[in-house]
């Protein structure tokens, strides 16, 4: 039992740095796209980014200390 949630944590952990990924790649486009169009959006951008960065380590941190 206590391995099995060892692994629904490792496997959560890796999941989660694969979804970050994806979203880090996909903003990293967008960035790149509308730092040419508009300053603004770039801007947001670099927000949106730093809520979801925050949003994932306060959720990593909980189920690293809480489990589930």
């Amino acid at each position: 039992n206590k391995s099995r949630q060892h692994f629904e944590t490792l496997f959560t952990a890796v999941n989660r740095l694969l979804t970050t990924i994806v979203v880090l790649t996909t903003l990293k486009e967008l960035i790149e796209n509308q730092i040419l169009m508009n300053q603004t959006l770039f801007y947001l951008n670099i927000l949106y980014f730093f809520l979801i960065m925050v949003g994932w380590l306060i959720g990593f941190f909980v189920s690293a200390c809480y489990g589930h």
